[in-house]
């Protein structure tokens, strides 16, 4: 999931971290799309993202090769039910959050995680199957 550095702002409100030149380097702005279950209210804000956590596929160990851009695509646009406080329930209900896209910086900073056993398993799944396939053993 991508760390979210700046929520939604007020009119008035000027935000320093989006005017900062680091910002103006890795800075990636984001739409947060909220949706709720149970009335389908959807609210979107603005967010600013320095940095996207890959988010690699649940079932990692599998023999299925996984192209990095897809790996990369669904870290920078993630897609969840969570539960979530909706306005007009007036109370917490499942609510589908999602995020899309709205710029890329000049440079993209992404963290790789590999600090879990199901990240070094999808690291060594995928290297295994390139190497199967460079020397001709793999399907």
């Amino acid at each position: 999931m991508a760390a979210v550095l700046s929520g939604p702002k007020q009119a008035d409100e000027k935000d320093d971290v989006e005017d900062s030149p680091v910002a103006e380097l890795i800075g990636m702005h984001q739409d947060k799309i909220t949706k709720c279950g149970k009335c389908q209210t959807k609210t979107t804000t603005d967010n600013l993202l320095l940095l996207c956590n890959l988010v690699y596929p649940e079932h990692s160990t599998l023999k299925k090769k996984t192209s990095f851009g897809s790996v990369l695509c669904s870290s920078l646009c993630p897609e969840q039910v969570t539960p979530a406080w909706c306005e007009k329930c007036k109370k917490y209900q499942p609510t589908t959050q999602s995020r899309r896209l709205r710029s890329l910086p000049f440079t993209l900073s992404l963290n790789a995680g590999m600090d879990n056993p199901g990240d070094l398993a999808f690291w060594s799944t995928q290297m295994t199957l390139i190497l199967e396939e460079h020397e001709g053993t793999g399907t």
